[in-house]
């Protein structure tokens, strides 16, 4: 059901039918749950999809339905299955709703975002494929809900999955429950990550971020060319992470390279190994008075302690006092 102030209509011969149909001075849309408005409308019957134009000032053209409000400067709705295609200054708005509703067949967010509260998006253009559930902003685009973002070139939602996908210039931020290990007091903190590109996988609550992949957070100043994050099931809290190649990992006065590093939050425990054909482990330590290097395979350690673990065994350490401060790390 369309109304508006005018139509422009083109039938077949004899009013058999409609051909399209041109509707001005604002139109509202009503088909099932979903409702549409702009200034002006076109139909294609041929084609079965509507577009939605903004005027040349203001009142642009708005999609809503029960799961999301979509804003531009034009909208092409196809009616059948309701895929949809927006173009110039777009903005969603995910609307807020329950993990029983997500689970009853409605959409999946990534295990990051909470379901009772909105998420927003913006970017320059969106499609959205209602067959395989999955929304694709591009062009400058940025996702976020409260202190929760993701930015990059291009980002992918899959409301069937629950996975998110964002390539070019990847910068993202979560607030992650941290436990101090020396305090024991818990709080919600910012973790920083950015990268060429990151994949979420809901299913493995996995964040891949590869390509120049750093991460800053409670754990440390972390770069490696790629970084993968473990949720905890309730996304609120990191379980784990994994790091590959020319690992640098910086945490307060100790600044350690390696070729792999494992991070367990369960114990804030660190686990530096090398690679075949690969320099050794190397852990430098700033001390008021000197500067301590520790070399091994395998070198283990934890945020909490000054102990470090040497290829399993008990700690070994050799020393350097170059002028108290100490040197680069060999392995970037």
């Amino acid at each position: 059901r369309v109304r508006s102030r005018s139509l422009d209509a083109a039938v077949k011969p004899g009013f058999a039918g409609l051909d399209a149909a041109n509707f001005g001075g604002g139109v509202r849309l009503s088909d099932g749950e979903l409702e549409a408005g702009a200034p002006d409308a076109a139909y294609d019957v041929a084609k079965g999809t509507m577009r939605l134009v903004a005027g040349p000032a203001g009142a642009g053209a708005q999609v809503t339905d029960s799961r999301a409000t979509i804003e531009a400067r034009v909208i092409d709705i196809t009616l059948e299955g309701q895929s949809l295609v927006a173009e110039t200054d777009v903005r969603s708005l995910l609307k807020a709703s329950s993990r029983e509703t997500a689970g009853a067949g409605g959409p999946r967010r990534p295990g990051m975002l909470k379901d009772d509260q909105p998420v927003n998006v913006t970017a320059a253009h969106l499609a959205y494929d209602s067959a395989s559930g999955r929304a694709t902003y591009t062009g400058d685009a940025r996702l976020w809900q409260g202190e929760t973002a993701v930015q990059g070139a291009t980002i992918v939602l899959d409301d069937r999955k629950g996975n998110l996908t964002a390539s070019g210039g990847v910068r993202s931020s979560w607030r992650l429950l941290d436990t101090d290990p020396k305090t024991q007091v818990s709080a919600m903190k910012t973790t920083v990550a950015t990268g060429a590109d990151l994949v979420y996988e809901d299913e493995l609550r996995r964040a891949t971020y590869t390509t120049d992949a750093r991460m800053n957070g409670p754990e440390g100043d972390l770069r490696a060319q790629k970084i993968e994050l473990y949720l905890a099931p309730d996304g609120d809290r990191l379980e784990r992470l994994e790091a590959h190649t020319d690992v640098t990992l910086h945490t307060e006065h100790r600044e350690s390279t390696g070729a792999r590093l494992s991070y367990f939050a369960a114990d804030d425990r660190y686990v530096m190994a090398t690679a075949p054909g690969a320099p050794e482990v190397r852990i430098l330590e700033q001390l008021p008075q000197e500067c301590r290097e520790t070399l091994g395979k395998t070198l283990t350690f934890h945020r909490a302690t000054d102990t470090i673990a040497v290829d399993g065994s008990d700690e070994r350490r050799t020393q350097t006092t170059s002028g108290g401060k100490c040197p680069e790390p060999r392995i970037r």
